[in-house]
């Protein structure tokens, strides 16, 4: 299963737990937001083995393309918050604290390259930072 088939899974399994329905297409998720709710959904296998989210701010479909497109918490769309987890927790942020966050304290939380080379973002340390900032936390 490749990263879209994923983050696709995860956020029907989001909608489910949580009583909503994702948009479908490309469009309407690129230009009205994931969901009615306007919630981004992103999918983060590695919090339970690293103990930080990663949170998005850019992305490119393909590691040689040098631009990048603003994604995560940095897309402009209809979406206010940011619920990132995985099959076990997930946590709930407001977009703008999070983009707040960063840009008040960027020694804190650099901007940083993973993966395949398609995703920038910051780490959040779940104890210290997202337990803090959260408007929510939900267990499955």
């Amino acid at each position: 299963m490749n990263s879209d088939e994923i983050g696709h899974e995860y956020q029907e399994f989001i909608g489910e737990k949580l009583g909503f329905t994702n948009y479908q297409t490309a469009d309407e998720q690129y230009n009205i937001g994931e969901n009615k709710v306007g919630i981004e959904i992103k999918f983060d296998n590695n919090m339970k083995n690293t103990g930080n989210l990663f949170i998005e701010t850019a992305e490119k479909r393909n590691a040689d393309n040098e631009r990048w497109i603003a994604s995560g918490i940095m897309r402009v769309d209809g979406c206010w918050g940011y619920l990132i987890g995985d099959y076990t927790e997930a946590y709930l942020f407001l977009k703008k604290h999070l983009k707040n966050l960063q840009a008040k304290y960027p020694f804190n939380f650099p901007i940083i390259t993973i993966g395949v080379k398609t995703s920038r973002g910051f780490l959040l340390p779940k104890v210290k930072y997202a337990e803090k900032f959260k408007i929510w936390k939900y267990r499955f």
